[in-house]
């Protein structure tokens, strides 16, 4: 990872951990890590964020060796089926430019979500996993710049992905957010 990519997917700890089940199941497929042409169909784990998803895929298609200053480039693009194809008549018309992509990650919550034309255009149609107790402890080391001791750690691997983000790894401690919830405005 350079320090490029690190700086941008560390900004959230959802980021991270979408980052890191994006970066894991396409471990085997080498063509996003080079940079060569690829159209790939992510389908989210249960109950993740949409928007942590996409910033992540957009971090996982920066190219090796690109610039610092370019973000992504038109021949690159990660389009979110929920909403690209929520009217059938706006996805006819756009389909085939869509393909034309040179690099596309389509970011889905399920397969139906999709024309069944563009499951079948696509190279591969990935089911990411959710994060492991290993992205959580790297997640909050690096995005919080806290230590998180292995039990904590498992025990929010097996919760719903969308509350692993920040209540339940805190930023400040309970009794300080209990304090500002009821109006205190002095904490003993």
């Amino acid at each position: 990872m350079t320090p490029q990519v690190r700086t941008k997917a560390t900004k959230s700890v959802g980021r991270f951990l979408a980052y890191c089940s994006i970066m894991s199941a396409c471990r085997d497929d080498r063509r996003l890590s080079r940079g060569t042409p690829l159209a790939l169909v992510l389908i989210l784990p249960d109950g993740a964020d949409g928007e942590d998803f996409r910033d992540a895929a957009n971090i996982a298609l920066l190219r090796p060796g690109r610039s610092r200053f370019t973000y992504l480039d038109e021949a690159e693009k990660v389009v979110a089926a929920w909403d690209q194809w929520h009217d059938i008549k706006k996805a006819r018309s756009s389909d085939s430019a869509l393909l034309r992509q040179d690099r596309l990650l389509i970011l889905a919550k399920n397969r139906d979500e999709m024309p069944a034309a563009i499951v079948a255009a696509v190279d591969d149609v990935i089911l990411l996993p959710r994060p492991t107790a290993r992205h959580i402890t790297a997640a909050v080391r690096l995005c919080l710049g806290k230590p998180i001791e292995a039990a904590e750690a498992e025990e929010l691997a097996g919760m719903p992905v969308s509350l692993i983000e920040p209540p339940r790894v805190c930023r400040r401690p309970f009794r300080l957010s209990h304090a500002a919830m009821s109006g205190c405005s002095s904490i003993a």
